[in-house]
């Protein structure tokens, strides 16, 4: 998501849920993670701002905004963690967006101090797929290094991006 936003010099909004269990650890609560979603659709609306401002400034007709997650794999946690979700935290997840990327599990499993075992990345992957499918949200699956994965991005996105 870094090099992608990188490469459309738009604004890059973090993951915030991984921030905070890097701060604080542990498999967070239903409340918790619904306050997560609320902070990361809130972070994205700013940078949305920020982008729509600075594109009028430039007379660009586009505003490009890249998220390295979203309210939906908070949904995703909250379901495979807890079985259930609040109707708000559900809400959330279907924020639409123009595209989503979902990375493929391509490589070996690489513990960064915030993942989990690759049985549950393999969970957590399936249960997106199949939410993106219901809530008919526009998603492409990129794989490979990260170069190819930015050529499948660009070639999704509208023409001039």
């Amino acid at each position: 998501a870094l090099a992608l936003a990188r490469v459309l010099g738009a604004p890059f909004v973090a993951e915030y849920c991984r921030e905070l269990w890097l701060d604080v650890g542990g498999t967070f609560g239903v409340q918790r993670l619904l306050d997560v979603a609320r902070e990361q659709v809130r972070r994205e609306e700013l940078a949305l701002e920020q982008a729509r401002l600075a594109a009028a400034r430039q007379g660009a007709a586009e505003a490009w905004v890249v998220c390295d997650t979203s309210a939906l794999t908070t949904l995703v946690y909250c379901l495979l963690d807890h079985g259930h979700a609040p109707p708000e935290l559900r809400e959330l997840a279907r924020r639409p967006y123009d595209l989503t990327v979902l990375c493929a599990l391509d490589f070996g499993f690489v513990q960064d101090g915030a993942r989990r075992d690759a049985g549950f990345s393999a969970r957590q992957q399936a249960l997106t797929v199949e939410l993106l499918q219901a809530f008919g949200m526009p998603w492409i699956e990129a794989g490979g290094a990260v170069e190819e994965r930015l050529r499948a991005v660009r070639a999704a996105l509208p023409r001039g991006s």
